[in-house]
C-alpha cells in the first residue's frame, strides 16, 4: 500500500510503502495498491535533458526494518553508491522521458541483479543527497538546465502535443 499523497497523516507521521493484506483493507475507501517486489536494490535514476545518472541501494540495509527506506530515512543516506545502468536500460530511460515530453525526472525502479522493475518517475524528485561529494556529474547538469536560458515548456503538456496521448 501507498500512500496517493504523502501527506503526512500527523506532525511527522507518513504512511510509507508498507505491505498489507488486501482483503484486510476496508472495502469503502479507496487504496493504491503495488506488487511486492523481492529486490535487492532500490535504483533511482536522475535524468536532467539526456543526462543519466544512476544511483543503487542495497536494500539489506533496511529490510528488516521496513520496505520503504524512507522510513528509515537518514539510516540510508550515506548508503547510496553509483549504479552502472545497462545501455538498453539508458535507452528506455530516454525513450519514457521523450515520450512524457520530460526534460527532467528521478525515476525509481526495484533491481534483483537481472531485472528492473519500474515504480514510478517523479518530476520534481530531489537528488542532491545522492551526489553529496559532487563527484558524479549531476549538479553542473541541473545548473545547466535551471540556466534562464534554456529553453523550457509548461508542465502539464496540452493532451494534443502529448505523444503518450
Amino acid at each position: 500500500m501507498k500512500s496517493l499523497t504523502s501527506m503526512p497523516l500527523a506532525k511527522n507521521v507518513f504512511l510509507w510503502t508498507t505491505p498489507v493484506r488486501p482483503a484486510e483493507l476496508h472495502r469503502g475507501t479507496p487504496w493504491l495498491l503495488q506488487d511486492l517486489v523481492d529486490a535487492r536494490f532500490d535504483v533511482t535514476v536522475v535524468y536532467v535533458r539526456g543526462g543519466i545518472f544512476a544511483f543503487e541501494l542495497d536494500r539489506t540495509a533496511f529490510t528488516d526494518k521496513s520496505v520503504d527506506w524512507r522510513e528509515v530515512g537518514e539510516l540510508t543516506t550515506p548508503l547510496w553508491r553509483p549504479h552502472r545502468l545497462p545501455e538498453d536500460m539508458c535507452a528506455r530511460v530516454e525513450k519514457f522521458m521523450t515520450d512524457a515530453n520530460l526534460h527532467y525526472g528521478r525515476l525509481d525502479f526495484l533491481y534483483d541483479g537481472s531485472t528492473y522493475a519500474f515504480l514510478e518517475v517523479n518530476s520534481n524528485g530531489e537528488w542532491e543527497w545522492l551526489d553529496r561529494d559532487r563527484s558524479n556529474g549531476v549538479l553542473p547538469r541541473v545548473v545547466s538546465e535551471i540556466h534562464p536560458d534554456t529553453p523550457v515548456h509548461p508542465i502539464p503538456i496540452p493532451a494534443a502535443q502529448n505523444k503518450l496521448s
